[in-house]
């Protein structure tokens, strides 16, 4: 039986299939549409198979962190334990099956990840009600995008009473997000 290959494009324009143990090769018109959305679709999912990153040396690049709703002195805080704009490499080995403890090895607290689906992972840092006081809420996400890279997102949300954020200066809800792309070098 034959297979398929599909290399899709992440911009519009033309890309090309291939079926395998035929010589045939189609041209299509990958519209906006679908560009949308591989852009944000979790890649193991599309291809349906989970994948075991390469074990060796890993960079992982931390990108800005997006604060929103949150009291100017909050946000200087989330900004500054996020890392942003930093960037650190280790030697990694993972097992397999992939599971992405080793990534977090250094980290001073817990992580127990779950996996969410084809190369989807997550894990809940902190998850608390302090009662009328609010909730707060820490956790990571984390796609398995190829052998050699892995995109992880930090999010982070802070609920306080509508009367305690006006005085602190932010709105109803402080939340926070984290890009951190994980990069094999070898």
């Amino acid at each position: 039986m034959p297979s398929t290959t599909v290399n899709a494009p992440r911009q519009t324009g033309q890309w090309m299939m291939r079926l395998a143990d035929q010589n045939l090769w189609r041209v299509a018109e990958v519209p906006v549409e679908v560009v949308d959305y591989l852009d944000e679709a979790e890649p193991e999912a599309v291809s349906g198979r989970d994948i075991t990153p390469r074990d060796g040396t890993w960079t992982v690049a931390i990108g800005n962190t997006m604060v929103e709703g949150c009291p100017a002195m909050v946000a200087d805080q989330i900004r500054s334990a996020g890392m942003q704009g930093r960037s650190n490499a280790r030697d990694i080995t993972f097992a397999d099956p992939f599971h992405p403890a080793p990534l977090m090895e250094e980290s001073a607290m817990q992580v127990d990840w779950e996996k969410t689906g084809p190369g989807g992972w997550q894990a809940r840092l902190v998850q608390q009600s302090v009662g009328q006081m609010g909730s707060v809420e820490a956790r990571y996400e984390l796609i398995v995008v190829s052998e050699t890279e892995l995109r992880e997102v930090s999010h982070f949300s802070l609920q306080l009473p509508a009367e305690l954020m006006a005085v602190m200066g932010g709105g109803g809800r402080c939340t926070s997000r984290t890009n951190a792309t994980w990069t094999w070098q070898g």
